[in-house]
């Protein structure tokens, strides 16, 4: 598998705003929370949220009419939503609608084929953001709430079980797709889930359906989702990180590298057969949580890299890439 993933995003109708482009920290996902579980355990029991119902989500959710049909998550009072790059495919404008029925045409600031991310902006202020929790404690058996606007314009939940909170998923075009989370949904439904906000029993988005096949979604988590968006308000276009190494899971934990690209960032200091087993003082246990990790951070960064070598721990650092094209 790939260490680094690829970006492709759609020409901005309008330039990005420099008052907006000065703070995309406003997106920030908090830190992790530990989750609370829904209800009884088992396979969609459909109870409320904590504290609430989920129709508390009902302001930030929207209904997304575009290349295709599907919701939304509005992220930022300014009127920031985070979608399914699907759903907008290069349309500039795209058709949102609230829960109480009230309609905006949204410019389509960009899409990236990595995580299948559309952003959209719509006119105004005053939006009611969802709040956003980075997912790290998710665990496959996990039920979560998916929540969105459907095709009558109602407020509706679907309650899904995690498959797997971090999994590896290429589609036909052959782009390697990452570290998404696998949910199975509720039994009877169609592709209708597609940016749909997925969310834990307090509320908190965690994650947001990007695409959909064999029965299950692909979500992206909200962290990675929340920094493409960053990237696109910031500079215009999706910025993805190249360590340059080519690998896969290690038996013990860690990603064993089979393979290093002789122009990357790695070259010179990694080696075939090395296990890289922590990043900047976390553990890796996995390829996926590498890319993961990737994924958060930006070309230029330097990230401490720990890994065996013959048994023997070694480390190194590393200054990322950005990832070559095609």
């Amino acid at each position: 598998m790939l260490v680094g993933v690829g970006a492709l995003t759609v020409g901005l109708r309008d330039p990005v705003v420099a008052a907006r482009a000065a703070a995309p920290s406003a997106i920030a996902p908090l830190d992790s929370e530990s989750l609370t579980a829904l209800g009884n355990p088992g396979w969609f029991p459909g109870p409320a949220l904590e504290g609430g119902t989920t129709r508390d989500m009902a302001p930030s959710v929207v209904r997304v009419e575009g290349a295709e049909s599907g919701s939304g998550v509005v992220v930022r009072d300014d009127g920031i939503v985070l979608t399914s790059a699907e759903l907008v495919g290069n349309q500039p404008d795209v058709e949102v609608t609230f829960e109480d029925g009230t309609t905006a045409t949204g410019t389509n600031l960009g899409t990236d084929a990595v995580t299948n991310v559309a952003v959209i902006d719509l006119p105004g202020d005053g939006f009611a953001p969802a709040r956003l929790v980075t997912p790290d404690a998710l665990a496959a058996g996990d039920t979560v709430v998916c929540t969105g606007i459907d095709t009558d314009g109602d407020f509706s939940t679907v309650y899904g079980q995690v498959a797997s909170p971090r999994t590896q998923f290429t589609p036909a075009t052959g782009d390697p797709i990452d570290a998404l989370v696998e949910i199975v949904p509720q039994e009877g439904i169609a592709t209708e889930l597609q940016g749909r906000a997925v969310v834990d029993g307090q509320g908190a988005v965690l994650a947001l359906t990007t695409r959909f096949g064999d029965g299950a979604y692909y979500a992206t988590p909200i962290d990675v989702a929340a920094k493409v968006a960053d990237d696109m308000l910031e500079t215009g276009a999706a910025q993805h990180s190249w360590v340059g190494i080519f690998g896969d899971d290690a038996p013990g934990g860690g990603v064993a590298i089979d393979r290093i690209d002789a122009d990357g960032p790695a070259a010179e200091l990694l080696q075939v057969d090395d296990v890289i087993v922590e990043m900047d003082g976390e553990q890796v246990g996995d390829m996926s949580t590498l890319v993961g990790m990737l994924q958060l951070h930006h070309p230029g960064d330097e990230v401490d890299l720990t890994y065996e070598r013959d048994g023997q721990p070694v480390e190194a650092t590393v200054r990322l890439a950005p990832l070559p094209v095609g």
